[in-house]
This record gives structure tokens, sequence and C-alpha cells, in this order.
């Protein structure tokens, strides 16, 4: 099976640089004593700054025990404003002092930051945002429905993914879906709290560990890890049986460490919407075994349909970024992803990425300026209902319903508006000159 190693962070190469970050991995319910040995991992374009970056894990229990429900609290919040993401794409938020083993390779930036109270072991929600201007005890569910309010203490959301602590908890809620981004949610299948999360290949899997040695199995101070994983499961609670074999070697939980045995990998996408077209563009470190990529569209982030096709660097040690255009996009919210394809027929899919697409660059009218008649070129797949013409005044002074050779030579000289409105209820306008 591959070992493609996938950063987050992005060049869109006809604007400017951009760094973004993402969620590869949390132990939050290690055996034994919680204090000490959880850390949250992030990876990144190497030494990128972490500029206005906040860590937020968020509650997603339906409380018994108390009279106000905790859906929607926010337990941690960390500010990484002045750090760095290290050499090698690594970023490992360490709890206390405690050394972790295997220890992180050289190039990782390792923060130690106290969870101070320790992060939820029930259902919760880690979510990575920009510019948060909030505190802890917020609430950001107010009616506890699993829907986010309408105003969020921060700027914008770069990854998120949560887990429920059991199938049967039905009134939980996890937090994994904002504007421009949709995050993953997993479902808890072992019977009680998950112990982790470690994103493989670009899927997100819920893990229960166990810790130590064979004579010490629950980590100390002076025994801290490694930690073996015993079970892990999909979103769609589908169990990996390849990771699910406890205590060999090869399913180890190393965060920082870039040669990790269990290939922790990220795939990340960053889409943009430009006037005429979306440019999909994405970055690996290291590819094995890496026939290509399919690139898939949808419409409602369910049913995706194929669009393109990347080919691979196969075998490769060195960065690669790849851009894709789709000059074809769908008017209104779309959403894309990629499908990593191996030489032996595996796959894997990366997280989904959601943009919107006005096509206000695709609307042209010509000859402009006209005289005896304008033609209307509108978006490929788009209908349109009616065609109007305004003059400076928005007096309207025609109405029209073909788009091949608008009529204008009742028109007088000067400068008119033309108005198109689609079957979909879109209205596109263009300024025009009659001669």
């Amino acid at each position: 099976m591959k070992k493609i190693y996938l950063l987050v962070g992005f060049c869109y190469l006809t604007i400017s640089l951009v760094q973004a970050q993402t969620l590869r991995s949390a132990l939050f319910n290690p055996p034994g004593i919680d204090n000490g040995f959880e850390y949250v991992e992030i990876q990144g374009t190497p030494g990128s700054a972490l500029t206005n970056v906040w860590l937020l894990e968020i509650d997603g229990d339906a409380s018994t025990t108390t009279t106000t429900p905790n859906q929607g609290r926010i337990n941690t919040a960390i500010n990484l404003t002045g750090q760095t993401i290290g050499s090698n794409g690594l970023f490992l938020i360490r709890d206390a002092t405690t050394a972790l083993s295997p220890v992180p390779t050289p190039g990782t930036t390792v923060y130690v930051s106290d969870f101070n109270p320790d992060l939820q072991n029930g259902t919760t929600t880690f979510i990575l945002v920009i510019g948060f201007t909030g505190m802890i005890g917020d609430d950001i569910d107010t009616d506890n429905d699993g829907t986010p309010n309408a105003t969020l203490p921060w700027t914008s959301v770069t990854d998120a993914v949560g887990v429920k602590d059991a199938v049967s908890a039905t009134t939980d809620q996890t937090y994994t879906t904002f504007a421009g981004i949709t995050g993953t949610s997993l479902p808890d299948i072992a019977g009680g709290s998950a112990d982790g999360i470690v994103r493989l290949n670009g899927t997100w899997y819920a893990i229960d560990v166990t810790g130590g040695t064979a004579t010490a199995p629950v980590p100390s101070s002076t025994n801290p890890g490694p930690y073996y994983v015993e079970q892990a499961w999909n979103s769609s609670g589908t169990v990996n049986t390849t990771l699910s074999s406890n205590g060999t070697t090869n399913t180890i939980l190393a965060p920082g460490v870039t040669n990790n045995p269990l290939p922790v990998q990220l795939v990340s996408i960053k889409a943009e919407a430009t006037q005429t077209e979306v440019v999909l563009s994405w970055q690996t470190s290291s590819e094995t075994q890496n026939s290509g990529f399919e690139i898939e569209r949808s419409t409602n982030a369910v049913n995706f349909e194929r669009i393109g096709l990347k080919t691979g660097q196969g075998n490769s040690d060195s960065y690669s970024i790849y851009i894709f255009q789709d000059q074809y996009p769908l008017l209104g919210l779309s959403y894309y992803r990629l499908k990593q394809l191996d030489f032996d027929g595996k796959f894997e899919y990366s997280r989904t990425v959601a943009v919107r697409f006005d096509g206000s660059g695709l609307f042209r009218i010509y000859p402009n300026p006209a005289e005896d008649k304008v033609t209307v070129e509108i978006p490929k797949d788009t209908k349109v209902l009616s065609l109007e013409i305004f003059d400076i005044q928005g007096k309207n002074v025609g109405k029209y319903f073909e788009v091949n050779g608008v009529n204008t030579s009742n028109l007088k000289t000067g400068q008119y508006i033309l108005r198109a409105t689609t079957t979909d209820g879109l209205v596109f306008s263009k300024v025009f000159i009659k001669r």
C-alpha cells in the first residue's frame, strides 16, 4: 500500500502564497491517567507561521448530570500565534512535559501546553480556526441542535473532526460543517469513548489504543508509551482490520514521526473560484506507487462524479504541486475531493472542500459597442428564462427570449444594461453601448 505524504500548505500560483494547516491526529483518552499524555498533532507547510491560528476543542455531550447541556461548549482554546510548523511539516501540542515514545523526529515543532482541564473523553470536536475572539466556556450551539450559531467567535475554519462516544448517544453532537469546509464526524463503535483519532491517506479513523509494555500496559511518567492501535474505524463505522492488530509495530501511534509506520498522511485540497473557473491545488511531499489523482465534484457532498485526472509522480521523495482547473464549473455551491490511486488498484479519498462559483465571468455580450443586435453568451448548461434591457434611468426598454441576436436596432445611441434571468433564479447584468 502507498505511503504518500500530503501536506496542507498550498501555493495559489497566480495570486499569493497561502499557508494552511490541518489536523493529523489526537490522543485524548490514553490508557491510565490522561494528564501529561494527551496530545494534538497538526500538519502544514514546513516553516509556515501559525499566525492567528487557534486550536479549539468543543464538547458535544448531552449532559445528564447537570441542568445545563454541554453541546457546543468550548472546553479548550489554545492560541498558536508565534509558533511555526516544523521543518518536517509537523507541529505537536503536547500535554505537560512528559516525553512521548517514540520521540518525535528532528524537525518537529513540539509545543508544551497543559490541557487544563483535560481534553474531553466523550463526544468531542477538534477545530482549527483563524481569528478566535471568544473564550473557554462559550457556547456555539445555544439550542443544542447540532448546528453552530449563525455568529461564531472566529473568522474562518481550516479543519474540523469530531467523534461521538457511543452509537446510542443520539442527542450528542459533533461540529464539523462550517461555511467553506466539510469536516468528518466519526461514530464510536467500541461501546465507550474512543481513545483518539488519526488521519490516514485523507481518511479519518477513530481508534482505541493500548500503551506501555506487556509488564506495564499503562503508561506512566517513566513509561510514556508507545501506544498501539487495538481497533480503528472510519466515519461509516467500518473497521480497518489492517490497523486493528494489537501489539504489532505496524500499528504504533507515533506523533511527530514523519516515517510513522501507521502511515499517517494527510490529504488537503484548496479550491478557489475565479471569474471563469474553479482552481484546485494540492501538494505532496513524498509519493510511493502513486498512479495519480482522480478529481471528483458533487452538488451535495454525497454523490460525486469524476471530472478529471492528474498523473502522479509514482515514487518521489521531493515536493510536488498539483493544479487542476475546472473550466466548466457548476453555478452555486459545489464540493470537490481527490481519489488517490495506487498502481495496484487501491485508492483513498481526500477530505471534501466546498467552493461557491457565481459564473459572472462567463456571462458576456458581444459585440460591444453594438449596432443592430447583440449576442448573449451564458455559462454552460444554463438556461435563460428572459432577457431585459434597461436604459441608464432604469426604464425597461425591451424584453427578449432568445440569446442569439437580440435586436437592438430600435434603441437610441447610448448606454444600456442587459439583464439575464436564468431558470435557476440567477440574475446576470452587463453594461453595453449602442452606437
